[in-house]
């Protein structure tokens, strides 16, 4: 599968903090899941483009953010093997790094023990921020290059886990269309405290009862927004598969995730060279 790299921001990543150490990518091996890649002190963001094969290609995107606490990014489990599921099936799938920084603070971690989401989402409010600047960019890069990409500007997805999924989520209350994606899959995330605007794109929501890290409730939360607004949302809620599973097997029901999402992406059209099909003026 062919890949390429490049840079979002070309004059420069904005707002960016002095005194952050060289990027780093460190081989881990985690209980559950098994060898990942981690990579911290992300100052230049960059896509890498996943590109599907030509007798499959029918035009839909999706970015893929993979997640690290804002921290680090696990950029094979929640990025390549994700772009590669993705890419396999038609789309052209960009995996974005974006920045972040690795902090000796343990505060947060404190928090995410006790489960004080509020606190925690105020706590990683600076990463989240240029996560988010990162996020919207890269959306404006892949809708301002579909031609080049070969992909529709109307079907740009995103997806997200954990921290990705926090700044998924962010991007899809956003107010701003052209830096929103056309809709999102938002994977043991939590949804920011904004409204969620009347045109909101369609979410698909996963979660494991058993999450350590994230509660459940934060994408019941997020789907009820949705729901109350009156846009599509699809919560698949499992009772067990923890956190951080990818979409790697581990032989739980978590495991079923990906066929239910090939199955939304396919029943809103998301594959289809003709778009959604209630799509009237670029919108879903």
């Amino acid at each position: 599968m062919s890949t390429d790299t490049f840079a979002i921001w070309p004059a420069g990543s904005p707002h960016l903090a002095a005194g952050i150490p060289a990027e780093t990518s460190t081989a881990i091996v985690e209980p559950a899941t098994g060898p990942a890649i981690s990579v911290t002190n992300v100052s230049e963001p960059t896509l890498t483009r996943y590109a599907p094969p030509q007798d499959k290609a029918h035009g839909g995107a999706v970015i893929v953010l993979p997640g690290g606490a804002f921290r680090c990014l696990m950029v094979d489990k929640e990025g390549a093997e994700i772009a590669t599921w993705f890419a396999e099936r038609g789309y052209v799938a960009f995996v974005l790094k974006y920045r972040v920084h690795d902090s000796d603070d343990d505060h947060l971690s404190r928090l995410l023990t006790v489960r004080a989401w509020r606190q925690a989402m105020q706590l990683m409010l600076p990463g989240r921020m240029l996560a988010a600047d990162d996020a919207r960019q890269a959306v404006r890069t892949v809708r301002s290059g579909a031609v080049a990409f070969g992909v529709d500007p109307t079907r740009i997805g995103m997806i997200g886990f954990s921290a990705g999924a926090i700044t998924t989520a962010t991007t899809l209350l956003g107010a701003d269309v052209a830096s929103r994606p056309d809709f999102g899959a938002v994977i043991y995330g939590a949804m920011p405290d904004e409204p969620v605007p009347h045109d909101a794109p369609p979410v698909f929501l996963v979660h494991a009862d058993d999450d350590p890290l994230v509660p459940v409730g934060e994408s019941v939360r997020m789907f009820e927004a949705w729901q109350a607004r009156g846009r599509p949302s699809d919560l698949h809620r499992f009772d067990a598969g923890g956190h951080g599973f990818g979409m790697r097997r581990l032989g739980l029901p978590v495991d079923a995730w990906p066929q239910d999402l090939d199955r939304w992406l396919n029943r809103h059209g998301f594959n289809s060279p003709l778009g959604p099909p209630n799509r009237t003026d670029g919108t879903v």
